[in-house]
Protein backbone atom coordinates (compact mmCIF):
# COMPACT_ATOMS: atom_id res chain seq x y z
CA UNK A 1 0.00 0.00 0.00
CA UNK A 2 1.38 3.31 -0.99
CA UNK A 3 1.40 6.03 1.83
CA UNK A 4 -0.48 9.09 1.30
CA UNK A 5 0.77 12.59 0.33
CA UNK A 6 -0.80 15.77 0.86
CA UNK A 7 -0.81 19.19 -0.71
CA UNK A 8 -1.83 22.30 -1.20
CA UNK A 9 -3.91 22.11 -4.68
CA UNK A 10 -3.05 25.68 -5.13
CA UNK A 11 0.71 24.39 -4.32
CA UNK A 12 0.63 21.75 -6.75
CA UNK A 13 -0.96 23.81 -9.17
CA UNK A 14 2.54 25.80 -8.70
CA UNK A 15 4.59 23.35 -8.77
CA UNK A 16 3.50 22.25 -12.37
CA UNK A 17 3.46 25.63 -13.71
CA UNK A 18 6.99 26.27 -12.19
CA UNK A 19 8.17 23.20 -13.88
CA UNK A 20 6.46 23.83 -17.39
CA UNK A 21 8.27 27.36 -16.87
CA UNK A 22 11.90 25.94 -16.41
CA UNK A 23 11.16 23.57 -19.13
CA UNK A 24 10.39 26.45 -21.60
CA UNK A 25 13.78 28.18 -20.38
CA UNK A 26 15.90 25.72 -20.70
CA UNK A 27 14.69 24.97 -24.77
CA UNK A 28 15.42 28.79 -24.83
CA UNK A 29 19.05 28.44 -23.47
CA UNK A 30 19.68 25.28 -25.13
CA UNK A 31 18.14 26.91 -28.58
CA UNK A 32 20.41 30.09 -27.90
CA UNK A 33 23.71 27.95 -27.75
CA UNK A 34 23.17 26.22 -30.67
CA UNK A 35 22.86 29.42 -32.73
CA UNK A 36 26.09 30.78 -30.57
CA UNK A 37 27.50 27.74 -32.09
CA UNK A 38 26.79 28.61 -35.56
CA UNK A 39 28.79 31.87 -35.44
CA UNK A 40 32.60 33.01 -34.18
CA UNK A 41 33.39 35.26 -31.75
CA UNK A 42 33.48 38.22 -34.08
CA UNK A 43 29.62 37.08 -35.16
CA UNK A 44 30.62 35.76 -38.54
CA UNK A 45 28.98 32.26 -39.90
CA UNK A 46 31.10 29.50 -39.27
CA UNK A 47 31.88 27.46 -42.48
CA UNK A 48 32.25 23.76 -43.63
CA UNK A 49 34.18 22.71 -46.55
CA UNK A 50 33.36 20.26 -48.64
CA UNK A 51 36.20 18.48 -50.56
CA UNK A 52 36.34 18.16 -54.27
CA UNK A 53 34.95 15.02 -55.19
CA UNK A 54 35.01 13.60 -59.36
CA UNK A 55 35.14 17.09 -60.53
CA UNK A 56 33.24 18.96 -58.52
CA UNK A 57 34.66 21.66 -57.25
CA UNK A 58 35.26 22.16 -53.50
CA UNK A 59 32.09 23.56 -51.66
CA UNK A 60 32.04 25.79 -48.46
CA UNK A 61 28.43 26.29 -46.79
CA UNK A 62 27.39 28.09 -43.66
CA UNK A 63 27.23 26.02 -40.58
CA UNK A 64 23.45 27.57 -39.35
CA UNK A 65 22.43 26.11 -43.33
CA UNK A 66 23.00 22.77 -41.81
CA UNK A 67 21.08 23.15 -38.57
CA UNK A 68 17.73 23.51 -37.35
CA UNK A 69 17.49 26.64 -35.95
CA UNK A 70 13.89 26.55 -34.85
CA UNK A 71 12.92 27.27 -31.29
CA UNK A 72 11.71 24.52 -29.89
CA UNK A 73 9.02 24.99 -27.52
CA UNK A 74 6.42 23.46 -25.27
CA UNK A 75 3.09 24.39 -26.66
CA UNK A 76 0.77 22.30 -24.66
CA UNK A 77 0.85 20.49 -21.60
CA UNK A 78 -2.40 18.61 -20.10
CA UNK A 79 -2.53 15.82 -16.85
CA UNK A 80 -5.99 14.20 -15.71
CA UNK A 81 -6.84 12.69 -12.77
CA UNK A 82 -9.51 10.65 -11.67
CA UNK A 83 -10.88 12.02 -8.54
CA UNK A 84 -13.27 11.63 -5.56
CA UNK A 85 -14.54 15.11 -3.81
CA UNK A 86 -15.66 15.26 -0.15
CA UNK A 87 -16.95 18.45 2.19
CA UNK A 88 -15.04 18.25 5.02
CA UNK A 89 -15.29 20.40 8.47
CA UNK A 90 -12.66 20.20 10.61
CA UNK A 91 -13.86 21.52 14.16
CA UNK A 92 -15.99 24.90 13.68
CA UNK A 93 -13.91 25.87 10.97
CA UNK A 94 -15.44 26.47 7.34
CA UNK A 95 -16.37 23.98 5.02
CA UNK A 96 -13.73 22.79 2.65
CA UNK A 97 -13.54 20.84 -0.69
CA UNK A 98 -10.59 17.75 -0.14
CA UNK A 99 -9.53 15.83 -2.94
CA UNK A 100 -8.36 12.47 -3.38
CA UNK A 101 -6.56 10.85 -6.76
CA UNK A 102 -8.20 7.73 -7.15
CA UNK A 103 -6.51 4.87 -9.22
CA UNK A 104 -8.32 1.69 -10.68
CA UNK A 105 -9.98 0.58 -7.59
CA UNK A 106 -13.75 0.58 -7.97
CA UNK A 107 -14.97 2.92 -5.62
CA UNK A 108 -19.07 3.64 -4.53
CA UNK A 109 -18.02 7.14 -4.60
CA UNK A 110 -18.64 9.48 -7.51
CA UNK A 111 -15.46 10.22 -9.58
CA UNK A 112 -14.81 13.38 -11.44
CA UNK A 113 -12.64 14.03 -13.96
CA UNK A 114 -9.59 16.38 -13.18
CA UNK A 115 -8.00 17.94 -16.09
CA UNK A 116 -5.05 20.70 -15.56
CA UNK A 117 -3.99 22.27 -18.95
CA UNK A 118 -1.48 24.35 -19.85
CA UNK A 119 -1.45 26.06 -23.30
CA UNK A 120 0.68 28.15 -25.33
CA UNK A 121 4.40 28.76 -25.69
CA UNK A 122 5.58 32.73 -25.63
CA UNK A 123 2.37 33.30 -22.62
CA UNK A 124 0.92 30.22 -21.83
CA UNK A 125 -2.00 30.46 -19.78
CA UNK A 126 -3.23 27.09 -16.91
CA UNK A 127 -6.60 26.53 -16.73
CA UNK A 128 -7.98 23.20 -14.52
CA UNK A 129 -11.56 21.74 -15.59
CA UNK A 130 -13.78 19.18 -13.45
CA UNK A 131 -15.65 17.21 -15.66
CA UNK A 132 -15.07 19.42 -18.30
CA UNK A 133 -16.25 22.55 -16.84
CA UNK A 134 -13.30 25.22 -16.66
CA UNK A 135 -12.95 26.64 -13.20
CA UNK A 136 -10.06 28.15 -13.25
CA UNK A 137 -7.85 30.09 -15.79
CA UNK A 138 -4.61 31.77 -15.10
CA UNK A 139 -1.36 33.33 -16.65
CA UNK A 140 1.65 31.36 -16.05
CA UNK A 141 4.64 33.71 -14.71
CA UNK A 142 7.98 32.53 -13.85
CA UNK A 143 7.15 32.63 -9.55
CA UNK A 144 3.14 33.90 -10.37
CA UNK A 145 0.50 32.15 -8.27
CA UNK A 146 -2.17 30.46 -9.46
CA UNK A 147 -4.49 32.55 -7.15
CA UNK A 148 -6.90 34.61 -8.79
CA UNK A 149 -6.52 38.36 -8.80
CA UNK A 150 -8.52 40.34 -6.38
CA UNK A 151 -8.76 43.76 -7.24
CA UNK A 152 -10.99 46.19 -4.66
CA UNK A 153 -12.83 49.60 -5.27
Amino acid sequence: MMARRYCAFDGFLEGLAQALLEAQRRCRDRHRGTVRACFDDAGHPRQVMLPALDGVPPLQIPLWQLRALRLPQIAELSLSFDIELRVLRRGKGPLQLAMQVVAGKPSRRVRHRLQIAFHGASEPLGEVLVDGVRLHVWPLKSGASPEPEIRHG
